[in-house]
């Protein structure tokens, strides 16, 4: 057995085989974690990041002044109706995109903080590219964008953004604008209504989530096992 693998070895070394073992993975300076509790202040230079900044801590002080606290069981509940309201307008895909999408769902949830919370994925045939969630863990990724991300790495990290955005309660936080809505006008659709122009005014301060949503999606990618820097790739297309 000896002279036989004595002889691999040398027939790898003349035609240049390489046999050395992989290299260790690349260590980054990001969160890890999957709930940023502050976003690094290198991120905040320019004068619209400072003033994203202080807007979304007015929005955030308004809620918590004025309105209850989400429980998860709230999430949960509305999670289930906004899930239930749109199955009716979405076609929904059941084939070998489904099931990669959930395998890379499935990768990350070892690594969620919000390990309660059911995180599912769902694949909707739709031509405009988009990727969204919503309270519940519902995450939905159009075919249009599947179609759009040349590797499995870039797909990893739309769904990790879109986990992010449960994890760092910023579905949450939609509950509570319109559970505020509710409460102050007394009736459901004038609350949901009045939610709308609600979301419509913070929306520009909006782009805070997106960011921590970005800076959570990086590590949660990294930790599935899948390179983090290919999120740069799908920037640089969009």
């Amino acid at each position: 057995m000896i002279k036989y693998l004595l002889v691999l070895f040398l027939a790898c070394s003349c035609f240049g085989v390489n046999i050395s073992p992989e290299p260790e993975r690349v260590e980054y300076n990001f969160a890890k974690k999957s709930v940023i509790e502050a976003i690094p202040k290198e991120c905040l230079v320019s004068d619209e990041d400072q003033l994203i900044e202080f807007g979304n801590s007015l929005a955030d002080l308004f809620l918590n002044n004025f309105s209850e606290e989400v429980t998860l069981a709230d999430e949960l509940h509305y999670g289930e109706k906004m899930k239930n309201a749109s199955a009716s307008k979405l076609q929904l895909i059941e084939d070998e995109r489904t099931e990669k999408l959930r395998l890379i769902l499935s990768k990350m949830k070892p690594f969620v903080a919000r390990n309660d919370i059911p995180y599912a994925i769902i694949l909707v045939e739709d031509k405009k590219m988009n990727a969204w969630t919503h309270a519940g863990g519902f995450i939905y990724v159009t075919t249009e964008l599947f179609n759009f991300v040349d590797s499995e790495d870039e797909l990893a990290f739309v769904i990790a953004h879109e986990i992010s955005h449960n994890e760092n309660k910023h579905c949450s936080k939609t509950i509570q604008r319109l559970k505020t809505a509710i409460d102050f006008t007394g009736d459901e659709n004038t609350g949901t209504f009045a939610n709308n122009i609600l979301s419509g005014i913070f929306s520009p301060f909006d782009q805070h989530q997106e960011l921590e949503a970005d800076l959570a999606g990086l590590y949660l990618t990294y930790s599935a096992g899948y390179d983090p820097e290919k999120a740069n790739d799908f920037f640089d297309k969009l």
